[in-house]
């Protein structure tokens, strides 16, 4: 079973610079970027950062998915 959490940004490459040493503290690495979107993981994507795909800005849940 695989879970990925998603949280949304206002500004991708603050977060990545941010979230990149902690995703390698746990075991994750890079998998996939985009200008919209950064996706971690060991072998397969359970972490992104992005931009809400609405166009409208990064809130407490706009941006965020959760899934099990």
């Amino acid at each position: 079973m695989i879970h990925h959490v998603s949280i949304g940004t206002n500004d991708l490459k603050r977060a990545k610079a941010f979230y990149d040493p902690l995703m390698s503290l746990i075991g994750f690495r890079l998998l996939k970027l985009s200008d919209e979107a950064v996706h971690y993981g060991a072998s397969d994507i359970v972490f992104s950062l992005q931009t809400p795909v609405n166009g409208l800005p990064a809130t407490a849940g706009n941006g965020v998915h959760i899934a099990f």
